[in-house]
């Protein structure tokens, strides 16, 4: 199997979870991604969490818009944050 292939089966594999928000009817291609891969098929509870993410990423992606992030950090909590600020107390660079 080339990649290009891999991919569309993977792609195809997340469109059908989005339109059915199960992997219990998974047949063919689909479900042989999971078998061979030895991945047992989630749950509803465990597919949730992911649907709630790829759904509007496909979203976007059909209506050819950005789609929004999954997660914006919080003020504070960067990587900048943790070095502690760059800028004195009056707002000037260190």
């Amino acid at each position: 199997m080339r990649y290009e292939d891999y991919i569309g089966n993977l792609a195809r594999l997340a469109v059908e979870l989005v339109n059915t928000g199960t992997a219990d009817g998974l047949t063919g291609t689909d479900a042989d991604l999971l078998s061979e891969h030895q991945v047992s098929r989630p749950t509803a509870g465990e597919l949730a969490p992911l649907l709630a993410l790829l759904g509007p990423a496909m979203a976007a992606v059909a209506d050819g818009t950005d789609p929004s992030p999954a997660s914006r950090p919080s003020p504070g909590s960067g990587a900048a944050a943790r070095r502690g600020s760059r800028t004195s107390p009056a707002g000037r660079p260190r």
